[in-house]
């Protein structure tokens, strides 16, 4: 399943060569391997790379960049249930290599066999993910199918998805070892183990919980936002970013379907910002959108940032 974010914006530079930067990505970047074959790829990784967690990750920037989203066939497979051609297509590895696209399946097909080939214990998960698109009446079924893959690093299971690594031709490290409890917000596995949880969510849970794109915890935030209610008032509480004074605002949906502006007034305690608005000001039932704006106080600009996390409200 491919992602989407909405964003009014292009992304500023994200992985601009910088102090922050992965050397695996830069390595990656740097290199020139249109010509190699694949088991020329996985030579030069395994000469060149002593960790597995540098092989993998180096693996993971590596699709990103390289392999891209097959959109024509992903809406071959949304306009049946089933074709195998097509399907079994996504298992051919040397194929996928050589072409250098594909869907969610054959990313992590691709990833799976080049883990193994580097000897690292890995696994190959299927599932369904929701996105901003059908969270209002989100159902399992065939068009939000996806697959990403866990891999067994420095003696525990982490959790990457190599697809969604690449989300707008912008590479990010936010999904390689992704905390299980961020990525359960947009990822059902079919074997609930890959979960990777204590407290394991049924699918009713995870259709109504709330949809937050990695964007969110990208830029600092280390928390989800918290809603509660006492008779008056509606409370929203956000974690404060130690990265930025990141501005937050929010919409509703109205009966029209339409969103619109939520006016709340803001206190803060040490740790949290909370924003509170009347019961009265909205429905009993609907969906609050959360926005972020990055406000740059120097050169007095802003940057709005939409439909980053969704919430299902009701009381």
């Amino acid at each position: 399943m491919k992602k989407y974010l909405f964003i009014l914006i292009t992304f500023f530079g994200i992985f601009n060569f910088s102090q922050t930067k992965e050397k695996e990505l830069i390595i990656v970047q740097n290199l020139t391997l249109e010509n190699f074959k694949i088991e020329e790829l996985i030579k030069f990784v395994n000469s060149n790379f002593k960790s597995e967690n540098e092989k993998a990750k180096f693996y993971y920037y590596w699709i990103a960049k390289n392999i891209k989203y097959d959109d024509n066939l992903f809406e071959k497979l949304n306009d049946s249930k089933y074709i195998p051609l097509e399907s079994e297509n996504q298992k051919d590895i040397f194929r996928i290599y050589i072409e250098k696209k594909a869907v969610c399946e054959g990313y992590s097909n691709l990833y799976h066999y080049l883990l193994n080939s580097s000897n690292i214990k890995n696994e190959f998960i299927s599932g369904n993910a929701k996105t901003f698109y059908d969270f209002r009446n989100y159902e399992f079924n065939h068009t939000n199918k996806h697959a990403w893959n866990a891999v067994f690093i420095n003696n525990h299971w982490i959790l990457v998805d190599t697809t969604w690594a690449s989300a707008n031709s912008e590479i990010t490290e936010n999904y390689y070892d992704v905390k299980p409890e961020r990525l359960i917000l947009t990822h059902f596995p079919n074997d609930s183990k890959w979960q990777l949880m204590k407290n394991l969510i049924t699918k009713d849970e995870f259709k109504n919980s709330p949809f937050l794109d990695n964007f969110y915890f990208e830029k600092g935030f280390r928390e989800l936002p918290k809603i509660n209610s006492d008779n008056k008032f509606i409370y929203i509480y956000i974690k404060k970013n130690p990265n930025k004074n990141w501005l937050v605002s929010f919409k509703f949906e109205n009966e029209n379907g339409v969103f619109e502006r939520l006016i709340c007034k803001l206190k803060e305690n040490k740790d949290y910002k909370i924003y509170y608005t009347e019961k009265n000001n909205i429905p009993k039932k609907t969906i609050i959108r959360l926005d972020l704006t990055d406000f740059n106080e120097e050169k007095q600009t802003l940057l709005k940032y939409e439909n980053i996390g969704l919430f299902h409200l009701k009381y």
